[in-house]
């Protein structure tokens, strides 16, 4: 059961990572959610802070929601390569966590 979970954190990142790459601006998170096809706002946001977190895509709180945006083209294909187990390191949580605090 857990198992399966974790197959569909995947799901859910990569159709994210995907809808990102294919967007021309950024987008909020409700745009995120119907264009990834994912049920619940509260789902898409969270996995949109641990990309954000994993420094897997870019990202900025506003006075309304957040709003998110792909990267770079080369830093891109670096993300779709590595696995999205749903697992960020210790060095990776630390560092993503002070882009956040830097940028509130």
């Amino acid at each position: 059961m857990k198992e399966d979970l974790n197959i569909e954190n995947n799901v859910y990142k990569q159709k994210i990572l995907e809808t990102l790459t294919r967007a021309s601006q950024p987008m909020d998170i409700e745009k995120i959610r119907v264009d990834a096809h994912i049920g619940n706002w509260q789902t898409a946001l969270k996995h949109c802070l641990e990309l954000l977190i994993a420094n897997k895509i870019n990202g900025q709180k506003t006075t309304k929601s957040w709003v998110f945006w792909s990267l770079p083209p080369k830093m891109q294909e670096e993300a779709s390569e590595q696995v999205l187990d749903g697992k960020v390191s210790d060095a990776e949580y630390a560092a993503g966590k002070k882009r956040l605090e830097a940028k509130q």
